[in-house]
């Protein structure tokens, strides 16, 4: 095999990994996740709402807070909840404090998704 079929052999094994998405592969860790969070505990509804809205954009406590028509103490729990389990990230210091979405939620959307559909809040 010459040095030019090998990098051709190569090339297309990387495609065919590049085409494989990863929101489509089936994690029933997430899903569990998701249905504990939103739909098996207390707050699920309230975790629900201020995730939704992250999703469209960023926002901090006091802006989530109005938005959802809660307290802001109930909102800074929440929030903690959402990233203690790794489905928000924050940036900023102290009142400039913005939330955001992470990474692992975007990759996990699918997931989330069904999760909200099956639960019938969103």
């Amino acid at each position: 095999m010459t040095s030019m079929e090998v990098i051709s052999s190569t090339a297309g094994i990387e495609n065919d990994q590049e085409q494989v998405n990863p929101r489509r592969i089936h994690d029933p860790n997430a899903s569990r996740l998701f249905w504990y969070l939103f739909g098996g505990s207390r707050g699920g509804e309230a975790r629900l709402k201020i995730v939704t809205c992250l999703m469209k954009r960023p926002y901090n406590r006091n802006q989530l807070a109005k938005i959802v028509r809660l307290d802001y103490k109930a909102v800074q729990h929440h929030l903690g909840v959402l990233e203690k389990n790794n489905l928000i990230i924050r940036q900023g210091e102290e009142y400039g404090v913005m939330f955001f979405i992470s990474p692992y939620l975007e990759a996990k959307s699918d997931a989330f998704e069904e999760v909200c559909n099956k639960i019938g809040k969103r």
